[in-house]
């Protein structure tokens, strides 16, 4: 696999350079502290445990797996039966720098889909096309639970898009979006869950963006990651994984700023892990009680979006492109009207070319998502 760290000019990029007039690049900013109206001030301090630095010199790629949990590691892939997987883990854990962060209740909610509706198959695709208020994007179903086995990591590779409200608008408020890999939600109850939101601001003229990444085990609020860098751009590994029913880890890296952050916590009482589903979503969050608007963020490339099941010495790989015995839908989010908001699609091959605006071909391997969105643009 050719290095991402050698990809300086992406997809949201270009998007940023074709939009800044319009976006208020020249006079936006963007904010270090969350919206006010995502501060959460009654809120109980999160349940949640940083593991300590790997000390000098240590090395994930021979270390033990008692090792590599002990340090907050995400569970090393088989390199025969997962090859691909083992490939991203590797790039990943091998960042050099681990920071130890601070975290910040919200009272903003990344909750299971709300599905309107369910087929039929996506032309072309093993998918079953779907449609949801608040998500867009893949999840594979299974009945059988296959997802409930610890160690079940899900996790993705993708570029923190520029957000802005649509075209033309300025609605004197926050818009919202969030980009996250994660395990149940798509006909349960909970949300095991890590991600990262990209939030637009007008008023006035004036224009402002926030980012953060952050962890959520629903019906828990979700958590803001404060401390570790995120910005347009930005080249993200994010792994989720159950350690058991009740308690889950993520481990994020921004491959551009080269850091590496991780935690583990513990589900909400009375919430324990169903393993049903597992997915790969651009969400519009829940705020207040109601369904945010939908920031405009144009489009998100992920170049890997893939999960594994453990399996003695060897493990099970799913994505958006093989879902084994379950059921793969390709959901597309609807506005409050009825109408198409944001979607998604896997390239037909796994994986994704990309031709960047000095004609430099790079290709991608793996399964490749691309998220647009449509109907909130304009």
């Amino acid at each position: 696999m050719t290095s991402l760290r050698i990809r300086t000019l992406t997809l949201a990029g270009a998007a940023l350079l074709g939009c800044g007039a319009m976006a208020g690049v020249a006079h936006g900013k963007a904010m270090l502290v969350p919206p006010a109206e995502q501060t959460c001030k009654h809120c109980l301090s999160p349940l949640v445990t940083q593991a300590p630095v790997p000390p000098k010199g240590f090395n994930p790629v021979t270390a033990s797996d008692a090792q590599l949990a002990q340090y907050g590691f995400p569970p090393r892939p088989d390199p025969l039966s997962a090859p691909g997987s083992y490939s991203v883990w590797h790039e990943a854990v091998t960042v050099p720098r681990r920071i130890i962060t601070g975290f910040q209740q919200t009272n903003m909610y990344a909750g299971p889909a709300n599905i309107l509706s369910e087929g039929p198959k996506v032309p072309g695709s093993t998918a079953t096309g779907a449609s949801s208020s608040n998500w867009s994007g893949y999840a594979v179903y299974s009945t059988n639970n296959p997802f409930k086995v610890v160690d079940t990591t899900v996790y993705g590779v993708f570029e923190v898009p520029f957000p802005q409200q649509a075209f033309g608008s300025c609605s004197g408020g926050w818009d919202y979006a969030v980009e996250w890999v994660g395990l149940d939600g798509w006909g349960s109850n909970d949300v095991l869950q890590a991600g990262v939101q990209n939030d637009a601001y007008c008023s006035g003229g004036t224009t402002s963006q926030y980012y953060s990444a952050w962890y959520e085990w629903y019906p828990y609020s979700w958590t803001n990651i404060s401390g570790f860098p995120v910005s347009a751009g930005d080249i993200i590994y994010l792994y989720v994984w159950p350690t058991s029913s009740t308690t889950g880890e993520y481990y994020i890296v921004n491959l551009t700023a080269q850091y590496a952050s991780e935690a583990s916590f513990s589900a909400p009482n009375g919430t324990t892990l169903v393993g049903d589903s597992m997915e790969w979503i651009t969400e519009r969050p829940g705020i207040n009680g109601s369904l945010a608007t939908l920031s405009n963020y144009v489009n998100v490339p992920w170049y890997y979006a893939t999960g594994y099941v453990p399996k003695g010495d060897s493990s099970t790989q799913y994505s958006p492109a093989d879902g084994h015995s379950g059921t793969i839908y390709s959901i597309t989010m609807d506005d409050n009207n009825g109408n198409g908001i944001s979607d998604a699609f896997t390239s037909k091959n796994n994986g994704m070319t990309y031709v960047a605006p000095n004609g430099d071909n790079y290709y991608y391997s793996g399964t490749a998502l691309w998220f647009y969105d449509f109907g909130s643009a304009y």
